[in-house]
């Protein structure tokens, strides 16, 4: 993929404390006078990582002033075990208690769909101007058909021009389905985009997303990110065996 920047790691360990330590760098360079405002991820992947930012390793970086949002939820209550609100709660905040004012989810609780995208529409619009970049980070993860938050392949959403987040019927094959998910004219305006990458089940996409040719690669959302400082590609060695060429 062009302009990928990929960085491959030993173990599922090693991947996160790496994936830990990029996003801690980029945290300490950033503007001491403006907020740090980092987009999660959910799904399970990221659980580890968010564990070792809630760890006294991390204690010194600027928590004062960082903003965090979600990529996506899943449309059930934030108690649910599906939900990524939750699982971000029982991993990180719940070591690390944020004031309210500094936590974003994507709100759940109208019973429609749209009026919340909408109204999380609004906040990120508090935060972002419709010029320039919008998060200081961008944690994405990767599913084994090509997704990259709740944007999957031959999706209406894939086509958005406006919007930054939309109410998603998700495949069949995905549970829950109901989902709010950003778009790609907020995400690839980022500064940086990371997407982290475990496990065998996405060895052949991402062969495909790094190394496939632009039409082998154009069905898949994940091939459509975008950053103004690049998307990092953070995998362990499951996901790309290191007989593959490697960049870092």
């Amino acid at each position: 993929m062009p302009d990928a920047l990929l960085h491959l790691h030993s173990s599922r360990e090693a991947l996160m404390e790496a994936t830990a330590t990029f996003i801690a760098a980029r945290m300490r360079a950033s503007a001491p006078d403006r907020p740090f405002t980092l987009a999660l991820s959910g799904g399970s992947t990221p659980a580890m990582l968010y564990r070792l930012l809630g760890t006294a390793a991390y204690d010194d970086l600027p928590w004062d002033r960082v903003h965090l949002f979600w990529g996506d939820e899943r449309y059930v209550p934030p108690t649910d075990e599906a939900s990524n609100t939750r699982l971000v709660h029982a991993t990180l905040l719940d070591a690390r208690p944020l004031p309210n004012a500094q936590v974003h989810p994507i709100p759940t609780g109208h019973g429609d769909p749209t009026q919340d995208a909408a109204q999380y529409e609004a906040t990120l619009r508090t935060f972002f101007s419709d010029e320039g970049p919008t998060f200081d980070l961008a944690l994405q993860g990767l599913g084994s058909d090509g997704h990259t938050a709740s944007l999957f392949p031959d999706d209406h959403a894939l086509c958005e021009l406006e919007r930054w987040a939309l109410p998603i019927d998700a495949p069949a094959y995905m549970d829950p389905r109901l989902r709010i998910t950003l778009t790609f004219p907020l995400l690839n305006r980022s500064r940086a985009t990371l997407v982290l990458v475990a496990g065998a089940s996405k060895r052949d996409i991402l062969h495909t997303l790094l190394y496939g040719t632009a039409e082998e690669r154009a069905p898949y959302p994940a091939a459509h990110l975008q950053a103004h400082d690049g998307v990092h590609w953070f995998a362990d060695h499951e996901a790309h065996p290191p007989a593959h060429p490697t960049r870092t």
